[in-house]
C-alpha cells in the first residue's frame, strides 16, 4: 500500500484541477487597453470614414477576433469630443447603436452625430452578456463632423478647409496664410482665419475672437488671407468657409510668433 502522503498528494492535485477553468471558460477582461494575467487573445478595431456630416447616420466597421469564440450582446461604439490615451466610460460618453452576435464577428454601426466638430471613437465588445464575461476596446479613432442639414444622407461631396501657415512670423508684420476649400463647386460670402491664444477642441468663433482680413468668393479654392499679429508668442488658427448657409472650419493650426 502506497504511504499516507502519496494520498495526501493526489487530493491536492484533484482540488487544484476542480479550482481551474477549462477550455469553455468565457473570456476574461482584456482589449486594448486592459490588461492582466488573465487577458485572453481577443482584439477589437474600429474603422470608418474621416470626415462625417452632421445629422446623417456614418456607418463604422467594429471587428471582433479572440482565441475563444462567444456569444456577446454588447458590440458597440462609444465616442467623446476629446481624445484620451485610455478607455474610460466617463469620458467617452457618447453611444452609437448597439449590436450583438457570436465572435469572431464583422458589423457595420451607424453613428449620427448631432453637432459640427471633431469626435473620437472607440469600439467596444463584451465577452458575453454583462462586462463581467471580459471586456474588449478598441484603438481610437478620430472623425471630423462637418455641419450640414439634420437627417441628410445624401452622398454629396464633403467639403474640407486647411490652413497653411508661412514659413516665419514676426509680431506687427503682415503675413500671408493659404486657405484651402474643397467640395463642390459654391459661392463663399465668408473666407476667413480666426485666431487665438489658446488651444480648444471644437471650432467656437467666440473662442477664437482674433481676426485676420476675410475675404469671399467661389470654392473649391486656395484663398490668400493676410493676418498680423500685434505681440509675439503662440496663436492657435482655424480656417472658416461659409458656403450654401452652412459653415466650414478647419482642424486648429499652431503657429509661434517671433519678437520684431
Amino acid at each position: 500500500m502506497p504511504p499516507p502522503w502519496i494520498w495526501a498528494l493526489a487530493l491536492v492535485a484533484t482540488l487544484v484541477a476542480g479550482c481551474s477553468g477549462g477550455p469553455g471558460a468565457p473570456p476574461r477582461a482584456g482589449g486594448a487597453d486592459q490588461g492582466g494575467a488573465d487577458q485572453v487573445d481577443a482584439s477589437v478595431t474600429l474603422a470608418g470614414p474621416a470626415i462625417a456630416t452632421a445629422g446623417a447616420a456614418t456607418p463604422f466597421a467594429l471587428s471582433v477576433r479572440s482565441s475563444v469564440p462567444f456569444d456577446s450582446e454588447h458590440l458597440h461604439i462609444h465616442y467623446a469630443r476629446r481624445s484620451s490615451d485610455h478607455w474610460d466610460t466617463s469620458i467617452y460618453t457618447g453611444a452609437c447603436e448597439v449590436r450583438s452576435g457570436h465572435v469572431p464577428a464583422d458589423v457595420t454601426i451607424p453613428c449620427t452625430f448631432a453637432a459640427a466638430g471633431e469626435y473620437y471613437l472607440r469600439g467596444e465588445a463584451f465577452g458575453g452578456a454583462t462586462a463581467a464575461e471580459g471586456v474588449f476596446v478598441s484603438s481610437e479613432v478620430k472623425v471630423v463632423v462637418q455641419r450640414g442639414a439634420a437627417g441628410d444622407t445624401s452622398q454629396e461631396p464633403l467639403r474640407r478647409v486647411t490652413v497653411t501657415a508661412p514659413a516665419q512670423l514676426h509680431a506687427g508684420e503682415p503675413a500671408t496664410f493659404r486657405l484651402s476649400v474643397t467640395g463642390p463647386s459654391a459661392d463663399s460670402p465668408h473666407l476667413h482665419i480666426h485666431y487665438a491664444t489658446a488651444s480648444n477642441p471644437d471650432w467656437s468663433p467666440t473662442w477664437y475672437s482674433g481676426r485676420c482680413t476675410p475675404s469671399q468668393g467661389a470654392v473649391p479654392a486656395e484663398t490668400d488671407i493676410q493676418c498680423t499679429f500685434e505681440t509675439a508668442g503662440t496663436y492657435y488658427l482655424r480656417g472658416e468657409a461659409k458656403v450654401d448657409g452652412g459653415t466650414f472650419a478647419s482642424d486648429e493650426l499652431r503657429v509661434d510668433v517671433a519678437a520684431q
